[in-house]
């Protein structure tokens, strides 16, 4: 699969919505616009690049891992200030490279007593694999955009891009050395498995390497083999609704990377009307069940419970208006935000 494969799939929702009125295109592409702005928005990177735990000092590459959102808006709206924001954030990011294509890590001072031996390196490759699916996939979206290629404006951006090929290939020789463990490592965390195969998916495509393409496919089945009967992925024992959004938020934008795997596509579709399933009319995300984030004792993160994965649910239904031609949940992206907002937002 080559990088122009990307703009196939991409354009896929053009031929699904040809039966609409020019007018309802226009309304489907601006609702999923805004969508990507607000999403660009929560992951807005400072001047300096910094992103989410990164912001007020370096933590590590994993929490740049929203980065490819302001690709994506840069290549709907041809945006030069949003691909701006993507390149800055990878280069705040690699700037923190290792010799070994790693990433540095550095513990604030609320953790570091806590883990006194720091994290394990199995972690350490696994936050790299975060940030190199979003690193990889906003690479993908600007280079099959013929805006990005050709915009006098766009030129100093994509010079900078391409003097940071080398340390994207040298964090991927890093990724694919450590691709034993984190199959094993993530061997029962369908959205991880799925992180990983964009990483892997997403650098093969971008360096041509059929090797790094093969174990993307590895990865994504294995995750292909964690989803249950009723439509969602596993997690642990039973289901949860924000894990479950996460996994169709990073298989669908596996799908818009260029995999056209069937089995794929069947399985995000069935993960995604469980994940309707559980969005009541007003827009919140129901948790009773979910075996990891729940409204009370529910799991914690680095010191913080984890509450529902808002960005990520919106990005799935972003991925899947346009990927699977269901704009139908693009009103139910923007109620899960309002209420999300404002509890009282949408009625009772």
């Amino acid at each position: 699969m080559t990088m122009a494969n990307w703009l196939i799939i991409v354009t896929l929702s053009v031929a699904l919505g040809s039966t609409a009125t020019a007018q309802e295109r226009a309304g489907t592409e601006y609702a999923q616009n805004e969508l990507l702005r607000q999403l660009s928005q929560y992951h807005r990177p400072t001047d300096l690049g910094a992103m989410g735990r990164n912001r007020h000092s370096w933590f590590h590459a994993r929490f740049q891992m929203g980065v490819h959102q302001h690709a994506h808006l840069a290549v709907q709206e041809r945006d030069v200030a949003a691909a701006d924001a993507y390149v800055r954030a990878l280069e705040y990011t690699f700037a923190q490279q290792d010799a070994d294509g790693g990433f540095r890590v550095v513990l604030p001072p609320a953790l570091a007593a806590e883990y006194l031996e720091g994290p394990a390196a199995i972690d350490l490759a696994s936050g790299t694999a975060f940030f190199l699916a979003s690193a990889a996939d906003g690479w993908l979206a600007l280079h099959a955009s013929p805006w990005f290629l050709s915009n006098a404006e766009c030129a100093s951006l994509r010079q900078r891009l391409h003097e940071l090929l080398p340390q994207l290939e040298l964090s991927a020789t890093y990724l694919a050395a450590h691709a034993p463990q984190l199959l094993l490592a993530d061997s029962r965390a369908p959205n991880r498995l799925l992180f990983n195969a964009l990483a892997y998916y997403g650098l093969g495509n971008i360096l041509d390497d059929d090797s790094l393409r093969s174990l993307g496919g590895e990865f994504r089945q294995a995750a292909l083999a964690l989803q249950h009967q009723d439509g969602y992925f596993l997690e642990g024992s039973g289901y949860d609704s924000s894990y479950n959004a996460v996994a169709c938020a990073i298989g669908l934008r596996l799908q818009a990377a260029g995999d056209d795997d069937p089995e794929l596509t069947l399985a995000l579709a069935e993960a995604m009307r469980w994940q309707l399933s559980r969005i009541t009319a007003a827009g919140d995300v129901l948790l009773e069940g979910n075996t990891r984030v729940r409204s009370e004792d529910g799991e914690t993160f680095l010191g913080q419970t984890k509450g529902m994965d808002i960005p990520h649910l919106v990005e799935a239904l972003y991925w899947y208006s346009r990927l699977h031609g269901a704009t139908e949940v693009l009103p139910v992206a923007q109620r899960v935000i309002q209420r999300a907002r404002n509890p009282r937002a949408n009625g009772p």
